[in-house]
């Protein structure tokens, strides 16, 4: 009988700090830090601009790349 308490407190004890330390790692995810807040908006700007050269496949890119 007391080990099926313990296991029942143990259980309890590790699901209340799984979700207390997922719930943080939810809200540190979240925020953006500023690299990708740049990254994101020159990937908008590049795909609004219709100027911007677009690949179908790997062989054209890499006609144009020289490699």
């Amino acid at each position: 009988m007391f080990r099926r308490k313990w296991n029942f407190k143990a259980k309890k004890e590790v699901k209340q700090s799984a979700e207390k330390n997922l719930s943080s790692f939810d809200k540190k995810i979240n925020i953006p830090n500023e690299n990708t807040i740049q990254a994101i908006e020159e990937a908008r700007r590049i795909a609004r601009d219709k100027s911007t050269k677009i690949y179908d496949n790997i062989k054209e890119l890499t006609l144009d790349l020289e490699v």
